[in-house]
C-alpha cells in the first residue's frame, strides 16, 4: 500500500526589506565591475607583490558570494 504524504505547509513568505536587499546584491554586485569602478581601483600599490586591481576583484567577487549567502540564509524548496 502505498501511504500518503502530509500535505505541505505553505512557504513562509519573503520579508519585503531582503527582498529589496536582494535586488540591490544583484544590481550592484555587476556595477562593482564596470571600466570605471575598475579604474578607481587601479592604484600603483601592490601587496606581497599583488596589485591592487586583482584584490579589489576578488574581494568585490568575495563580497558578492557572502552577501548574497547571508541573504539567502534559511531558504529552502
Amino acid at each position: 500500500m502505498k501511504r500518503e504524504e502530509p500535505p505541505r505547509a505553505p512557504p513562509e513568505p519573503i520579508a519585503p526589506e531582503r527582498t529589496d536587499l536582494r535586488t540591490i546584491v544583484a544590481v550592484g554586485g555587476p556595477l562593482l565591475f564596470t571600466p570605471t569602478a575598475l579604474a578607481l581601483a587601479q592604484r600603483e600599490w601592490t601587496v606581497f607583490g599583488v596589485p591592487s586591481l586583482v584584490i579589489y576583484v576578488f574581494a568585490a567577487w568575495l563580497l558578492g558570494i557572502l552577501l548574497t549567502r547571508l541573504l539567502n540564509r534559511g531558504m529552502r524548496d
